[in-house]
């Protein structure tokens, strides 16, 4: 189980950095507030 809650977060896209990638996450009622989630 993940201990990153998702529920106020919008996917946004995927985003690749330094040959992983992830998925990109905004906070939908905290501006600024992202999230990366690596995909396995």
């Amino acid at each position: 189980d993940s201990i990153l809650q998702l529920d106020n977060y919008d996917y946004v896209s995927n985003y690749t950095m330094d040959n992983v990638t992830y998925k990109l996450y905004v906070h939908n009622q905290k501006s600024g507030f992202i999230a990366l989630v690596p995909l396995n």
